[in-house]
């Protein structure tokens, strides 16, 4: 196996233990209601409510949220997203190494299929072409028209 293959693999392999545990993000609070996103799907929750995904608001002020997931309780400030085994705040490192001409490469999904991605890290803006974002069933002509360009 290449290093590649192994980082991929050990990437894989922690991406499939983190997803027992609900994505989350505090989008907003509406009085008494927190409107929140679990794995995806919006959720209205009063306190001493539970999601579907077991996730139960403790507490609510009006810049943040206090939740209890799986035993454990948390605090997400409007607009926080955390998930997996992470603690609210904390963001993963993943190392991808350059490939024989110099780009980094790396595999992903976007809406559940598959996407070979080129990693720019001093990028502004996210791309992909019209036929890619057909294949991934996204409106392209919804965003905005633009020209990108790599250093290389």
């Amino acid at each position: 196996m290449t290093r590649r293959q192994l980082l991929f693999l050990g990437t894989a392999l922690w991406v499939s233990s983190v997803a027992a545990a609900p994505l989350i993000e505090l989008q907003a609070v509406l009085g008494k209601t927190a409107v929140l996103e679990v794995d995806g799907q919006r959720r209205l929750l009063q306190v001493g409510q539970s999601s579907p995904e077991g996730v139960r608001l403790l507490q609510l002020t009006p810049g943040a949220a206090k939740l209890q997931i799986d035993g454990q309780v948390h605090d997400y400030p409007l607009g926080g997203r955390a998930g997996g085994a992470l603690p609210a705040g904390r963001v993963p490192n993943v190392r991808i190494d350059r490939d024989q001409s110099g780009m980094y490469l790396t595999s992903g999904a976007i809406n559940g299929k598959t996407v070979e991605f080129l990693v720019d890290t001093g990028a502004t803006t996210v791309a992909i072409n019209d036929g890619t974002a057909r294949r991934l069933g996204i409106d392209y002509r919804a965003g905005n028209k633009g020209l990108v360009e790599t250093a290389s």
